[in-house]
C-alpha cells in the first residue's frame, strides 16, 4: 500500500477545488495500478515504464488508451521514492532507441 503522505500528483498547473481533488485521486489510483502490475507478475520480472504502460493499455484499454508514458514514469518515481519498487541495475532499449532502467519489486 502507498503511504497516504506519499504525494502522487504534482500540481504544476495550479489546479484547485474539485479538479485538483480529481487529479490527485487519478494519480494515486494510477500508482496503485502500476504497483498491482508488478505484484501480479513473478517477483523476478523486470519492468520498464513503457512495458507497464503497454500492459495497462491491454488490461484497462479505456483508462489507459491515451495515457502518456511520462505519467507512468511519474508513478515509477513515486513508487521508488516510497521504496516499493527499485531499479534492478539492468537496462534495455526503450521505445525511442535509448536505454531505460528496469525496475523490480523491492525486497
Amino acid at each position: 500500500m502507498i503511504p497516504y503522505e506519499q504525494r502522487s500528483f504534482y500540481n504544476t498547473t495550479s489546479e484547485t477545488g474539485d479538479t485538483l481533488k480529481d487529479y490527485k485521486e487519478k494519480a494515486r489510483s494510477q500508482d496503485m495500478d502500476v504497483l498491482k502490475t508488478f505484484r501480479t507478475l513473478d517477483r523476478s520480472t523486470l519492468l520498464t515504464p513503457e512495458l507497464v504502460l503497454k500492459l495497462l493499455q491491454q488490461s484497462q484499454p479505456k483508462r489507459y488508451a491515451n495515457c502518456p508514458c511520462t505519467s507512468i514514469r511519474r508513478s515509477f518515481s513515486n513508487l521508488s521514492n516510497a521504496e516499493l519498487i527499485e531499479r534492478s541495475g539492468h537496462m534495455v532499449k526503450g521505445n525511442y532507441g535509448r536505454r531505460v532502467n528496469c525496475y523490480k519489486l523491492s525486497q
